[in-house]
């Protein structure tokens, strides 16, 4: 028999191919090793969190189990530490947020679309613009009032690009600290900016598509006296909350176009733990004025009615399905980086 049993104490969460757990629960996971050496049990505890799927996210804590003391608790403990002594590694996972698995999937509700937003804006007394440019143009999505507005939906995860992962580690990153957050709370107020710029490369992309979208739409109507307009949807990505996508918008907006008069921007997430699932929309401006207040009613008065007949259809889960936050790691350097899966 072994002479020593070690318990390893770690934070975790599961990778995206675990087959009982879902990416967006975090765990406590307990250890129990039968080594005589330290460094042997070290290593035997991380490779046995790797091969069940497992992603550290924590220093593990270490201490040696004493005998006398087992014993006297007696139970599943005792039970679990005298097959640890000979020879088999002990795994436990310790929920903190959660209950769902993955042969008990949680409700979801179906994502954002183009198809929402076209009523969205008939509602609000607009149109899409359907035309064919002789010349190629590309126009913009709808008209309203005396507004072209485009509709650019984003739902990449940028925690997912190899260069965002570099970019972030060599700013983030000291040899000091081998667990980063990622989450903007968390990020040093020197940084902060250079942090942001990360993120920004979508949103300047679809900025710059629309007001090019917008310029030829005006071409195309022959009418340059139209303003333009942009809407955003951030479709539950975890890589970017809130507060990090409307700065991100704000900026981009003041530094790349002049053919954009008005934007809305409009930021949906899910979050779960596996028994409840919660929907959550927000709409900036929080005080629109003009076209921005038309259509932030509208928006809310047809969600009103989506959510309405939705649950009376008994909640299908058939479409394209809004996935709820997750946790992201990602190791470099030596160092794992987590964007936690809770604005």
């Amino acid at each position: 028999m072994k002479k020593a049993v070690y318990r390893f104490l770690v934070k975790a969460h599961p990778n995206l191919n675990h087959k009982k757990y879902y990416p967006w629960n975090l765990a406590e996971i307990c250890l129990l090793i039968g080594e005589d050496e330290k460094e042997n049990a070290l290593s035997k505890a991380v490779d046995k969190l790797q091969r069940e799927n497992w992603i550290q996210i924590s220093e593990m804590h270490k201490d040696i189990l004493i005998e006398e003391r087992v014993i006297a608790l007696g139970g599943e403990l005792l039970e679990q530490y005298y097959r640890a002594k000979q020879g088999e590694n002990i795994f436990l996972v310790f929920t903190e947020n959660w209950t769902g698995f993955k042969d008990s999937p949680p409700i979801s509700i179906p994502k954002l679309t183009e198809a929402f937003m076209d009523k969205v804006i008939l509602r609000a007394g607009g149109k899409r613009l359907d035309y064919i440019s002789k010349k190629m143009k590309k126009n913009a999505d709808y008209i309203i009032g005396d507004y072209i507005i485009e509709l650019k939906i984003l739902e990449e995860e940028r925690l997912f690009k190899e260069s965002v992962k570099t970019k972030l580690a060599n700013l983030l990153g000291v040899p000091e600290n081998k667990y980063v957050s990622l989450n903007h709370q968390d990020i040093p107020a020197d940084k902060y900016n250079l942090y942001l710029n990360v993120f920004r490369e979508p949103i300047q992309d679809a900025i710059k598509s629309a007001s090019k979208q917008i310029k030829s739409t005006k071409e195309i109507l022959n009418n340059d006296k139209l303003k333009g307009g942009i809407i955003f949807i951030n479709n539950g990505t975890t890589s970017t909350p809130p507060e990090v996508f409307l700065e991100c918008v704000s900026r981009s907006i003041k530094n790349n176009t002049s053919q954009i008069d008005t934007n809305i921007t409009i930021c949906n997430w899910l979050e779960t733990n596996g028994s409840d699932s919660y929907f959550m929309y927000q709409i900036h401006p929080l005080e629109p004025v003009g076209i921005q207040k038309i259509i932030s009613e509208s928006f809310d008065n047809e969600m009103d009615a989506f959510m309405n007949d939705w649950g009376k259809s008994g909640f299908p889960q058939t479409e394209e399905m809004l996935e709820p936050l997750f946790n992201i790691s990602y190791e470099k350097y030596g160092i794992v980086f987590t964007r936690y899966g809770s604005y």
